[in-house]
């Protein structure tokens, strides 16, 4: 057997919304030890991403007090962006395209589309617990982790 290199280049990895916010608040819906141990490391080499539509998902939930926020929406956000080896994407006109022509007929809602054109375009995998984008992913469009897993 042999040793696994630390400096081996891993995939890049994006956090839907949800799992980002159960990243951010230690909510323990991460189950699955093979994706937490995906989050760490991309992490660590700075292959972690968060796309930007998923900071107005979280303010819009916060706003329908859908979401309970363990900081003030401004605090929480600034200290969610500033996680050490996360990087926010910003969408762009070759996303946007992308997230129009999305393949295999994909009818999630636009902020959806916006996350999962931006996976395929990073060549990422999407951590996701959204059932719709795990079938998604099942149907060979997208690869996709489900932390509940396990």
């Amino acid at each position: 057997m042999h040793p696994r290199s630390n400096n081996a280049q891993i995939h890049p990895v994006v956090l839907d919304t949800l799992v980002w916010v159960w990243a951010m608040e230690g909510v323990d819906q991460l189950r699955a030890p093979a994706v937490r141990s995906a989050i760490e490391r991309a992490s660590e080499q700075g292959r972690l991403y968060v796309s930007a539509v998923s900071l107005f998902e979280v303010a819009q939930w916060h706003q329908q007090e859908r979401l309970l926020l363990s900081l003030a929406l401004e605090d929480w956000i600034r200290d969610a962006v500033d996680t050490p080896g996360l990087s926010v994407v910003q969408p762009h006109e070759q996303v946007a395209i992308e997230a129009s022509r999305l393949p295999g007929g994909f009818h999630g809602d636009v902020l959806d589309r916006l996350i999962v054109a931006t996976t395929r375009k990073l060549g990422a995998a999407l951590v996701t617990a959204d059932r719709a984008l795990l079938a998604y992913g099942e149907s060979g469009h997208l690869r996709v982790l489900d932390p509940t897993a396990g």
